[in-house]
């Protein structure tokens, strides 16, 4: 993929693979709250630097479509905050108000941002109605904070809970010069089971390839 005002591809910065949500059969518990008039904050730490991130956002498994009623994006500061100076207004085709059809991936328009390779991204969204979630990433191994209200923007907001599942953000893809891909396969240890909480220390992070450390989950 090209952007015509930079001229350089769309690189994968951060992937979490999208998985169906289970019903009660299973023996783990799905971590899901209730989202009515919450903004979810979302934190992300970047395998590779660029400019103009763009999130790519997934209701894959989803039998109704989720209306994000807002969303941003920003530098992470400590846990739920963020860095005033570095954030930007997620929108699509200009509309910051964002439907997700069932079944579908959207691709969101970029954001005046530079990254760097191992910055910590924090993306929220606010959902005025609590949407059906049929659509996840369970082992996410990393804090997600819910904020009573609008709180897109807040720079220093207070959780009210947290959550440990990846809702909704499939991707961050940057424009930067490709140097190529590494994919891990493998079961939940590859996805992170047993690693510690909000440290990255998935087995894929010690590889000696150095750039591609964090650009996962």
């Amino acid at each position: 993929m090209m952007n015509s005002r930079y001229h350089q591809p769309l690189v994968p910065s951060w992937y979490a693979s999208p998985q169906p949500v289970w019903k009660d059969e299973s023996i783990f518990p799905t971590k899901l709250i209730p989202l009515a008039d919450m903004t979810v904050r979302q934190r992300v730490r970047l395998g590779y630097g660029g400019r103009a991130p763009r999130l790519l956002l997934s209701n894959a498994y989803g039998h109704e479509s989720v209306h994000i009623d807002a969303i941003s994006c920003a530098l992470a500061a400590d846990s739920a905050e963020i860095d005033p100076k570095q954030r930007g207004t997620i929108t699509v085709a200009g509309s910051r108000s964002i439907v997700l059809p069932p079944g579908a991936t959207v691709l969101t328009d970029p954001v005046d941002l530079v990254v760097n390779t191992g910055d910590v991204l924090s993306v929220s969204m606010y959902f005025a109605q609590a949407p059906t979630i049929n659509s996840f990433h369970w082992e996410g191994r990393s804090t997600a904070y819910l904020l009573p209200g609008q709180q897109v923007d807040a720079i220093c907001p207070k959780a009210t809970a947290t959550t440990t599942v990846r809702l909704f953000l499939a991707s961050v893809l940057v424009e930067a010069p490709s140097r190529g891909t590494i994919v891990a396969f493998g079961d939940s240890i590859t996805d992170g089971a047993g690693a510690s909480l909000d440290a990255d220390t998935r087995w894929p992070a010690f590889w000696p390839t150095g750039r591609l450390l964090w650009g996962w989950l």
